[in-house]
């Protein structure tokens, strides 16, 4: 979808309220650029418009390895 012409994005939300529960992945802020340590919570996958994205830069860096995480917990919430 990212791709196609719908002007829609995919999107994983965060959060600065560590919970630590299943399915949800921590991201250190001195590793990732964010303000505060956060969570990526995958079961909130959701697509919005381009036109709420408020900046053309990126908030925070994932290493390859947390996105491969992301995606697999995204894969096993579609089974």
């Amino acid at each position: 979808m990212n791709l196609a012409p719908y002007r829609l994005s995919f999107v994983v939300p965060l959060s600065t309220k560590i919970k630590r529960l299943p399915g949800h992945l921590f991201i250190a802020a001195a590793v990732s650029g964010l303000r505060a340590d956060s969570e990526i919570l995958c079961e909130h996958l959701r697509s919005i418009s381009h036109q709420r994205f408020r900046s053309a830069s990126p908030i925070a860096m994932l290493s390859q390895a947390t996105v491969q995480q992301v995606l697999e917990q995204i894969a096993l919430l579609t089974q």
